[in-house]
């Protein structure tokens, strides 16, 4: 073990010093609580009335309020002009129930499907009634946003609160594990003991400080105490010196696997579990140290599941030149064959290349987004029809209508023109989809508990229930009928119409729903 490998006057002097031994009220959590959360800043469970006693040399006992506030259920960073969601967004509903609905609503379909969810989440809303845990669907709201790896969205949702409680604080330390900002988390803690982080976090804060005695004291006393597991002393160790890997084996990879173990054995150079890391982990893969191939892959499928933008992504493919070919490096070719084009004939091989490319990983979206600029600069009435209908359809993904209609080809595929005629608001192809788009009465498709979520005003429930039919994987013409239904019956039109021209022209992105 570990503990034989620290010294005895380490513990000594460990034992020395403030023995703490706080207790805080444990806040109540949704059951959506996801895993991989670092559950090391959990604090046990105080029974109210109590007052948190600290025991030490020279210490008296403190008594520690909690400092939360009621009724931030319902706060977030998207005001109702930006979402176009009514204010009470959640009527006859408890911040439970609403929690346990935004859990099983899946995260899945064509990107539009998944920002709509997205705002759903980060929604600012009337606070729903009834609820008797405080920040119960604020942290259901945050855990969904990182299960989906929606880092950024989830940072900035705590610290709209700011982390003032323990679950909050958590979660807040996790996101800057995962983004090699934790040393914003540990300087929070230096300010506000009442977190009550656990010993380990206490280690890792002290070395990440570069406060190296102190690290190992720590880490000794809790070790010796109990109060870190022997498995986590291990990791640790290793963290704080690397060359105890020549005289032990690393322990086993845990189940699951917490943010705070998977950094360190990262650090270290230890193995990856081999089953499927959440999504969220694939963040700490974006940091400058991380080899080029795996910092893309990475990207790569963040901006597939639409919590990293575009622009990322192409900033690294445009770092280097190829390393190999096949895989990653066929897609870096191609974004640099773009960068280089000067012709009429070689954009047009380098755009050939670069949708071929982008459509097999799916990512024609995102390369959409990147080349709008620069497709829009050029003249159309220079390129063959094949290349001004694959730019037309870039325009129509990039929100730029005007811009596709006077690119698009006379012998364009039908699904174009269609995408074509809904982004437009002409809707003259005589599809289904254009049918229940310019219908006056969407309404008529619906079924009876649909209309009767309408008739009452339980939008929130109402679009909910339109991405569950949007992001199944077995989803099929009658689903996105209805689903374009009750986005346009819950006032969600703006919505519809992205999701429609996206179906139309995109397959949907690799990988399942989260």
């Amino acid at each position: 073990m570990m503990r034989g490998l620290w010294s005895f006057c380490a513990i000594a002097v460990c034992c020395a010093a403030t023995v703490g031994a706080r207790a805080q009220a444990q806040q109540s959590e949704p059951a959506s609580a996801i895993p991989w959360l670092t559950d090391s800043l959990q604090s046990p469970p105080e029974l109210p009335g109590k007052t948190n006693t600290t025991f030490g040399l020279g210490i008296e006992p403190i008594s520690v309020e909690p400092l939360r506030e009621t009724g931030r259920d319902g706060l977030g960073i998207l005001s109702p002009d930006l979402t176009g969601f009514p204010a009470n967004l959640w009527p006859q509903m408890t911040p439970e129930e609403v929690a346990e609905l935004i859990e099983r609503t899946p995260y899945g379909g064509v990107p539009a499907v998944r920002s709509l969810f997205r705002q759903v989440l980060l929604a600012q809303t009337d606070t729903p009634s009834g609820g008797k845990a405080d920040d119960y669907l604020l942290l259901a709201r945050i855990d969904r946003l990182l299960k989906i790896g929606a880092l950024s969205e989830a940072q900035a949702l705590i610290e709209l609160v700011g982390p003032d409680t323990s679950a909050l604080f958590r979660r807040w330390f996790d996101i800057g594990l995962l983004t090699n900002n934790a040393d914003l988390a540990c300087t929070e803690l230096e300010t506000s003991p009442m977190l009550s982080p656990a010993r380990s976090v206490q280690v890792f804060c002290l070395a990440l400080g570069r406060d190296w005695d102190a690290a190992a004291t720590s880490l000794a006393l809790g070790e010796e105490l109990g109060q870190i597991p022997p498995q986590e002393a291990d990791l640790l160790g290793f963290f704080l010196d690397e060359s105890l890997l020549e005289e032990i084996d690393p322990p086993p990879v845990s189940s699951p696997l917490t943010s705070l173990e998977f950094v360190i054995r990262e650090s270290v150079g230890l193995p990856r579990p081999n089953t499927r890391l959440p999504i969220a982990f694939l963040h700490a893969e974006l940091a400058e140290y991380v080899p080029l191939r795996f910092r893309v892959e990475a990207s790569e499928q963040l901006v597939r599941e639409g919590v990293l933008p575009a622009a990322v992504l192409f900033a690294a493919y445009r770092e280097e030149k190829p390393a190999a070919s096949g895989g990653v490096w066929e897609r870096l070719a191609a974004t640099q064959g773009m960068d280089q084009a000067a012709t009429a004939e070689e954009i047009s091989a380098a755009l050939h290349k670069l949708d071929k490319e982008m459509r097999r990983s799916g990512l024609r979206m995102a390369a959409a987004e990147e080349f709008l600029l620069y497709l829009s600069e050029l003249p159309a009435d220079q390129f063959e029809p094949d290349v001004r209908d694959i730019a037309a359809l870039y325009f129509l993904l990039a929100q730029a209508p005007e811009k596709a209609e006077l690119w698009m080809s006379q012998t364009a595929p039908n699904p174009l023109k269609t995408a074509l005629s809904v982004a437009a608001g002409r809707f003259d192809q005589g599809t289904e989809i254009e049918e229940v788009l310019s219908t006056t009465t969407p309404e008529a498709r619906l079924s009876p508990f649909q209309e009767k979520l309408i008739a009452q005003r339980r939008t929130g429930e109402a679009i909910l229930a339109a991405i569950t039919l949007l992001a199944r994987d077995d989803a099929d013409q009658d689903d996105l009928l209805e689903a374009l239904a009750l986005l346009r019956a819950t006032g969600q039109e703006q919505a519809a119409h992205k999701v429609a021209v996206q179906t139309l022209l995109l397959p949907l992105s690799p990988g399942n729903a989260n």
